[in-house]
């Protein structure tokens, strides 16, 4: 059973239709199968950043970059040592993270769950540094990773943090215990033992409370889409699509094949990576002026004349080709698109209306 499929039983179990699976890795799950991941139906994945005031794990850069490239929503987290230097050990994590974080990647997780032996309130206000280190950086106020058992036995249950999103770790269950005044969970690590293809082993699955359009909620900028994405962030796509002349119809909400074929053929047109994932730059060019700039045709051999009776053979209703159209259009005067109308209609009175300039 895959990472999805494990979600999809999990919240069947809570009456839940809806489910949207995570992972988190670190160094102990060694070189992953990014692409088999993504495709297995893994939506968001929590990486392990740094530890302490030196430690890293190697395979951080490894992961991040590779999330990004196969459309994974992502985020990185710190192990936080008590008895270290917050401070130190903010700029630890920020030393690998600030010049690579993005307004389409989740918050920054601290992970707290050790004392390391001191009192409650000396761990609480060293953390609270390291939030507070970090939000200011980044800009994003952190999610906080802990145990229910740890919360409640070695920091007295302590209330102080209830207004970060909380991601708690509780297995074998379906209804997780919120410790701490926390209204709710927002991310729950239900498994330390689940199976994901793409990964030799076990790794841990999470969940997270809501659907795309509420994880959506979580970034400061467009969420990552890919083939496979659902909900109204879906819908908007396929709005910012038809406008740029994609003609993909009605915008349902799925990102389907139809939806990534217009992703890869818009991307081209704007000299963009053509992989089918709407990433930050195929937003912004999105979301900028439809282009008056038609895709790069196909080299024609000198020899060979240009025939617009073939070339017109060849339509398909294609979105590169709608969109080649609109260009073509908008290079013709008015009066000679009228007259070309009329010959096409075979009018020799011209008494019939121009055709619509819509292609």
């Amino acid at each position: 059973m895959n990472a999805l499929s494990q979600t999809q039983t999990h919240l069947t179990n809570q009456g839940k239709a809806m489910a949207l699976a995570g992972i988190d890795v670190s160094e102990y799950q060694g070189e992953i199968d990014w692409q088999a991941v993504a495709d297995s139906g893994v939506s968001f994945c929590f990486v392990k950043c740094t530890e302490g005031a030196q430690s890293s794990d190697p395979m951080f850069a490894t992961n991040w970059a590779a999330m990004k490239g196969v459309g994974i929503i992502r985020s990185a987290y710190h192990f936080f040592v008590a008895s270290k230097d917050p401070v130190v050990q903010a700029n630890n994590f920020l030393r690998l993270t600030q010049k690579v974080w993005e307004d389409s990647d989740l918050p920054p997780v601290l992970d707290l769950e050790k004392t390391y032996f001191l009192n409650p309130s000396t761990v609480i206000d060293r953390a609270q540094i390291w939030l507070n280190t970090v939000e200011k950086a980044l800009g994003r106020k952190p999610i906080l990773y802990t145990f229910p058992n740890f919360w409640h036995e070695s920091l007295g249950d302590i209330q102080r943090f209830s207004n970060y999103p909380l991601w708690i770790a509780h297995y074998e269950t379906d209804t997780p215990w919120v410790p701490g005044g926390w209204k709710d969970w927002t991310f729950h690590q239900y498994s330390e033992s689940g199976r994901t293809p793409g990964i030799e082993g076990d790794c841990d699955l999470n969940t997270f409370k809501g659907n795309l359009d509420d994880l959506q909620k979580l970034l400061k900028g467009p969420i990552p889409l890919r083939l496979g994405s659902r909900g109204q962030v879906v819908a908007k796509l396929q709005q910012l699509l038809n406008k740029q002349g994609a003609n993909i119809g009605v915008a349902d909400g799925t990102f389907g094949p139809r939806t990534k074929n217009a992703v890869i053929n818009f991307q081209k047109s704007r000299q963009l990576l053509a992989d089918g994932i709407v990433g930050p730059r195929t937003w912004l060019a999105l979301e900028s002026n439809p282009t008056t700039t038609p895709p790069t045709p196909p080299t024609t051999p000198s020899t060979t004349a240009l025939s617009l009776n073939n070339v017109c053979k060849s339509y398909k209703g294609l979105a590169h080709q709608e969109q080649a159209l609109h260009w073509l259009q908008s290079q013709i005067p008015s009066n000679q698109l009228a007259a070309f109308t009329t010959r096409w209609r075979q009018d020799p009175d011209g008494t019939s209306s121009p055709m619509s300039t819509t292609p």
